[in-house]
């Protein structure tokens, strides 16, 4: 039968990158240059959209997105705050941020994302 961890491990049908924007200080002219740095590779994973991709414009005419996209992966994953998430299926690539903080159990965890438009 298998644990519930193997169950959800089976639904999984893409993978992630995880990306950091790092900061190292040069020793000779003491400047912090900052750059990408990918962390983890290919891991595992699935995604769930739940609503409608459809954006709609607020009263104020500012445009909203009413769809909610959460990342399934392994519980031993620590996905930090504004990290860049890089989800590929048969070759294409999306990158997201975590939105809010994971939902972490034995099994899974569940991580509610949103496109990712730039480095804060």
């Amino acid at each position: 039968m298998g644990t519930m961890r193997q169950l959800y491990e089976r639904f999984y049908d893409r993978t992630f990158d995880l990306v950091v924007y790092v900061g190292t200080k040069d020793p000779v002219t003491k400047q912090t240059n900052f750059a990408e740095k990918t962390i983890l590779t290919g891991q595992p994973c699935r995604l769930d959209y739940n609503g409608s991709p459809a954006v709609e414009i607020t009263e104020y005419g500012i445009a909203k997105q009413q769809q909610s996209i959460t990342l399934y992966l392994s519980p031993d994953i620590t996905v930090a705050s504004g990290a860049k998430i890089v989800v590929t299926k048969k070759g294409v690539s999306t990158e997201y941020k975590r939105s809010g903080v994971p939902a972490v159990y034995d099994s899974h965890q569940e991580i509610n994302l949103e496109l990712f438009t730039g480095w804060s």
